[in-house]
């Protein structure tokens, strides 16, 4: 493809800026009935933090980013999913629809996961970050 653009599938391992990247996963979350799913593949960086991308790819990671809100996402969804993955830390993302009343659901939603847990699920606010 060339020198900037390399493409990758599930199982592909590279480095980029001295991470080591595992991709995992092949199809976007069904968002419509009329509509295949397209191409989707997360990101298991240095075997700590899995960003899934719009799917719900099972990996066994300590760190998760969540996804939130979605059109194809439902909460049960999400809940099943965090339960499913199990990591000790899970910081939603894919936020950007929902408004304040909407984020606020989603935090309350995730606090009462990370009591029943045991573990460190939440949003974190924009500029807040975290030791891994």
């Amino acid at each position: 493809m060339g020198e900037r653009v390399n493409v990758v599938r599930d199982g592909d391992s590279f480095s980029v800026a001295g991470f080591e990247v595992s991709a995992a996963g092949d199809k976007h979350h069904v968002s419509h009935p009329d509509v295949s799913p397209v191409d989707n593949v997360g990101f298991l960086i240095d075997g700590e933090v899995f960003h899934p991308g719009d799917a719900l790819t099972e990996v066994d990671v300590p760190t998760l980013l969540l996804p939130g809100q979605a059109p194809w996402l439902t909460v049960p969804d999400m809940i099943g999913y965090v339960r499913r993955m199990a990591p000790r830390r899970a910081y939603a993302i894919h936020d950007g629809l929902i408004n304040e009343w909407g984020l606020s659901v989603l935090d309350d939603v995730l606090a009462m996961e990370a009591e029943r847990a045991g573990a460190d699920i939440r949003r974190l606010r924009p500029g807040e970050s975290v030791e891994l």
